[in-house]
């Protein structure tokens, strides 16, 4: 009996170690989260947005090319700096929200101003999002059919159907992740498509136009660049999403980040400076302030308003996500 005792009990020892081992696969794999390279379209998404189609006002109100770009690249060394700060203050405590690196930096009060602050932007962000959305149907429906719209307007065509409806259809089923890292495929299909008002900007700029008006080089007074200076901050901003997204990756660590920093931060500098560029020197100071209403009512311009309002539905949860 002694014997099979011992015998069952160096069973029971040799199982444990698979146990352990098992476990250990469980929570690893319980713990995966998304890659560096999707991540970089989580932060792209959550930093481009409409600001790109008015990019080329602000360079004209700047005083040119040159002028926007140099403050545009004084404020990116700030941009990113301010946005490894945050990852780094988010591991000294292994905090997963911006609140949380707010609280364990400054305390229970700033994180709770700092909440009520980050829930206000979110809201009336989202408001603004839903007003983009319905302008970009609005000059869907005037180039279809103008004087069906603008004087026997049917009810699917106003503003408050098709905000209603079409938020709905495509914004509601994608606002009740539990982690930001489940947008990353919707971001992807968003960057797809500002790549394509970039790529449209770029061709047309090539074509012959001669639609060019006055073009700046250099500011009338040096306030003219100080008055783009929010609207540049505004552009790239992304930083109350930056800790979601770093705490949802496989390898949570500065240096694996840094890689999804560096190829977001490339593809928001290449969108907004080629579209603002290209869009300002056709245009000059005949820009309007939606880059889109400057061209010809074409095919490929309402494909470019389309993905345009279909980028906003993919980033609208994202900062809905942030919001709750």
């Amino acid at each position: 009996m002694s014997n099979e005792v011992d015998h069952l009990a160096n069973g029971l020892n040799e199982l444990k170690p698979l146990a352990v081992s098992s476990s250990s696969a469980n929570s690893t794999a319980s713990k995966k989260g998304s890659g560096w390279f999707v991540s970089a379209f989580l932060v792209v998404n959550t930093t481009l947005g409409a600001g790109l189609l008015n990019f080329p006002m602000a360079y004209h109100q700047a005083g040119g090319v040159l002028a926007a770009v140099i403050v545009q690249s004084v404020l990116m060394v700030f941009v990113v700096i301010a946005i490894f700060i945050m990852c780094y203050c988010s591991d000294t405590k292994g905090s997963n929200t911006y609140q949380d690196v707010v609280l364990s930096i400054c305390g229970p009060k700033a994180q709770l101003a700092c909440a009520i602050s980050i829930a206000i932007t979110c809201f009336c962000t989202c408001i603004t999002f839903l007003i983009i959305i319905s302008d970009q149907w609005e000059i869907i429906f005037l180039n279809i059919s103008y004087d069906h719209y603008c004087n026997t307007q049917p009810f699917y065509m106003t503003r408050t159907f098709i905000i209603s409806s079409t938020s709905i259809a495509f914004i509601l089923p994608i606002c009740f992740p539990k982690r930001i890292d489940f947008l990353r495929y919707a971001s992807i299909v968003g960057v797809i498509g500002i790549l394509y008002v970039v790529g449209l900007v770029t061709i047309k700029y090539f074509l012959p136009h001669d639609n060019q008006g006055i073009i700046a080089t250099r500011p009338h007074s040096w306030l003219d660049v100080f008055l783009v200076v929010p609207q540049i901050c505004f552009s790239y901003e992304c930083h109350v999403g930056i800790v979601p997204i770093y705490s949802c990756m496989g390898k949570r660590n500065i240096r694996e980040f840094s890689k999804t920093v560096t190829l977001a931060m490339i593809l928001c500098i290449i969108t907004y400076t080629v579209t603002a560029t290209l869009g300002y020197l056709q245009f000059g100071n005949n820009i309007t302030n939606d880059i889109l209403l400057s061209f010809n009512p074409t095919a490929e311009v309402m494909v470019a308003v389309v993905l345009v309002a279909v980028k906003t539905y993919t980033t609208y949860p994202i900062f809905c996500f942030l919001g709750k």
